[in-house]
């Protein structure tokens, strides 16, 4: 795999642009070969700061300063990722703690909080979490409304999604 070509499209997918800008092609060799290009955070706010290291890396003018393989950078990207699953969910905990906190656990904000949740735990991989989680849910949501009310299925229909996806 081409990494320096990868890194144009990480940078492009990340800023909305091409590393040097939409240039016509007899002008982009030479950014190529000698410009760094322009940081993607200071294009784009909010680009954590190692997906914007690795993108710089896979950008990197030299062969020897870019990661080794593209088993390197599917590695580094998938601990970016884990990263911010886990700073999604601990931010959406402090949300269900702060809401729990002030309207009760079984508050229709919380328990949408809660429901928000579910998906983070899901997208980060831990199914089982997440499963445990709807089943809290849907027991609440029956004792609340009953156990065919629309909001108590649809979290026992979440939950069978996540058991048996596909």
């Amino acid at each position: 795999m081409d990494l320096y070509s990868f890194g144009c499209v990480l940078y492009e997918m990340l800023t909305g642009e091409p590393p040097f800008g939409r240039l016509n092609p007899s002008a982009l060799r030479e950014p190529h070969l000698r410009k760094p290009p322009t940081p993607p955070s200071r294009r784009v706010y909010g680009i954590s700061p190692a997906l914007e290291g690795l993108t710089m890396q896979l950008l990197a003018k030299t062969p020897g300063h870019r990661p080794d393989s593209a088993g390197d950078v599917a590695a580094q990207l998938a601990a970016i990722i884990n990263a911010d699953d886990t700073d999604a969910i601990q931010s959406s905990d402090e949300k269900v703690r702060k809401l729990t906190a002030e309207f009760g656990e079984t508050a229709p904000a919380t328990l949408e909080a809660r429901l928000h949740r579910v998906r983070l735990i899901a997208a980060s991989g831990d199914i089982a979490g997440a499963v445990r989680e709807c089943d809290r849910i849907a027991a609440q949501y029956a004792q609340m409304y009953g156990t065919y009310d629309h909001r108590t299925c649809d979290v026992r229909n979440m939950k069978q999604r996540l058991t048996f996806p596909g």
